[in-house]
C-alpha cells in the first residue's frame, strides 16, 4: 500500500502452530507486524491530514454565521435571469448593455432554512418573488456628507463658468470646465 498505493493482496493470518519455530518463520512473522504498523502509521498520517485541511478550509466558511438579512431590510435584485426580457423591448438592444442588479426591493419573508428572501416586486406581479440570497445584495445608500458632489439631486444645476483647459484625445476633445457653484478646486473634467 505504501510503496504501489494500492492495497496488497490480503495475505492468511500466521496461526500459532505446534510445530518447532525456525529462524525464517520468526523473519516473516517481524515483516509482517512491521508491515501492519507502517500501514497503521501511514492511514493515520492521512486522517489526520484530511483533518488539518479541513478545519484551513472551514476557517474562511460561513458555516454557521447568522442570515444576512432581515424583514425589512432594501436588497438589490440581479438581472442575470432576465435579460431576454430586457432584450424584448426593443430589438436593438444589447444584453450586455442591461444593469447588473435592479431598483432596491423591500424584504418581506427570509427563509434562512432554504437561504432564500421574499421580496415586494409590486411592478412585476408574473414574477415570482422568493429569490436565492445569491441573486441579491445590500442596497447601500449614497452617503451625501462622506460624498456630497456624487449624488445630483433634480434640482441641483451648474452652469459652466469657464474653459480652463482642452485636450484632444483620439476622436473627441475633453475640457477642463470651472462650474458656478462650485468651491474652489472642485473642477471636473467633462467631455
Amino acid at each position: 500500500m505504501l510503496r504501489h498505493g494500492r492495497n496488497p493482496l490480503v495475505l492468511p493470518p500466521l496461526q500459532l502452530t505446534r510445530e518447532p519455530i525456525t529462524q525464517d518463520k520468526i523473519d516473516a512473522h517481524a515483516l509482517l507486524s512491521h508491515l501492519h504498523k507502517s500501514l497503521n502509521d501511514a492511514k493515520d498520517t492521512l486522517l489526520a491530514a484530511k483533518i488539518s485541511q479541513a478545519f484551513e478550509a472551514n476557517k474562511s466558511r460561513a458555516v454557521s454565521s447568522p442570515f444576512p438579512y432581515a424583514v425589512g431590510d432594501n436588497v438589490l435584485l440581479s438581472t442575470l435571469h432576465r435579460q431576454q426580457e430586457y432584450v424584448s423591448q426593443n430589438g436593438k438592444r444589447a444584453p450586455k448593455f442591461i444593469a447588473r442588479f435592479d431598483i432596491p426591493y423591500l424584504v418581506t419573508d427570509t427563509h434562512s432554512s432554504t437561504s432564500t428572501v421574499t421580496l415586494n416586486l409590486p411592478n412585476s406581479p408574473t414574477i415570482f418573488p422568493t429569490f436565492h440570497i445569491s441573486l441579491v445584495k445590500p442596497f447601500l445608500p449614497n452617503d451625501d456628507i462622506a460624498y456630497p458632489h456624487r449624488a445630483i439631486d433634480e434640482l441641483q444645476e451648474f452652469f459652466v463658468e469657464s474653459i480652463i483647459d482642452h485636450r484632444t484625445r483620439g476622436r473627441g476633445h475633453q475640457f477642463l470646465v470651472k462650474f458656478q457653484g462650485y468651491p474652489e478646486g472642485l473642477e471636473d473634467k467633462r467631455k
